[in-house]
């Protein structure tokens, strides 16, 4: 819009500075982006950009409004397209641009995403998940038998010998309970203490066996059971195990059984003492040695 100035019209200032005189005409002063417009220092005027332009969309009542701004160069989000002359488009998901310029958005680095579009950073991925490559969208949850303390992790680290990871997404491995272990890593789960074993301690990478003398029932914290009257435990690990028929002993937390003396008998396996052969009978220890029953005799 302008308005000629003739020889018979009285010279007037321009009322207000939207307004510019160029060779006798008052022409609307455009925005510097804008080559033509309809509205004075507006850059979404434009009825030609001098540069780049940009498409906003905003709500307004209910519905949808396009607006365009010009611009010299595209604003953090945004880059140009590869279709369109012009135009700035906004960076797609798991891309972001976080300086003005016309170059291209860039994939979000490992350990990080982008799930929507004009993302000027990308988001750390939290404790617990992970992206291993460029340009994610979204972040993993740790998979079980791994765990990740920190943010913006590219990958999770294994659990280690002695600890576990039960759950998807766990930010630290769990220590294997007292009475368990586990020997390898990237466990999902720990195993008990056998019997003649234990672990008085969280997080183990083996059980330690019981001394000579003393057992232990699987998934054990301690040794405090001492073989029984009738029992024994000849090495270290060994579970106790009841003394042979022919033999026995008489105090706990033995190491070996006794056999019977000449002139008694044990027939059952267990046994805290041997029984005096009946009169007009005798045993002898003939079979002592192998621990295995000695019936008593007739004296002829």
């Amino acid at each position: 819009m302008d308005i000629h100035l003739t020889k018979d019209m009285p010279q007037v200032e321009c009322l207000n500075n939207n307004y510019k005189i160029i060779d006798g005409h008052f022409i609307l002063d455009c925005h510097k982006e804008c080559i033509d417009c309809n509205l004075a220092k507006d850059d979404t005027s434009c009825f030609q950009c001098r540069n780049v332009r940009v498409e906003l969309w905003n709500s307004i009542g209910g519905r949808r409004v396009r607006t365009v701004q010009f611009l010299t160069e595209c604003p953090v989000g945004y880059q140009l397209s590869d279709s369109k002359e012009n135009l700035c488009v906004p960076c797609q998901s798991d891309t972001f641009k976080n300086t003005t310029g016309n170059h291209n958005c860039l994939p979000c680095a490992p350990g990080s995403f982008s799930a929507s579009n004009t993302t000027v950073n990308c988001m750390l991925c939290s404790p617990g998940n992970f992206a291993s490559k460029p340009g994610s969208v979204q972040c993993q949850q740790c998979h079980v038998g791994t765990a990740s303390r920190f943010n913006g992790s590219a990958s999770c680290a294994a659990c280690s010998a002695g600890l576990f990871a039960a759950q998807r997404g766990q930010t630290e491995c769990t220590p294997c309970p007292a009475g368990q272990f586990n020997k390898a890593e990237r466990q999902t789960q720990c195993q008990l203490c056998s019997a003649g074993f234990f672990a008085d301690k969280p997080g183990q990478k083996s059980c330690t066996a019981c001394p000579a003398g003393t057992s232990s029932a699987e998934g054990s914290v301690s040794c405090a059971n001492n073989c029984k009257r009738g029992e024994f435990s000849p090495v270290e690990g060994i579970p106790c195990a009841k003394c042979p028929a022919g033999s026995f002993t008489p105090s706990a937390g033995s190491i070996n059984c006794t056999s019977c003396f000449e002139g008694s008998y044990s027939s059952r396996a267990g046994s805290a003492s041997c029984t005096p052969c009946p009169a007009g009978s005798f045993a002898d220890q003939m079979h002592s040695k192998k621990l295995q029953p000695v019936p008593c005799r007739k004296l002829e």
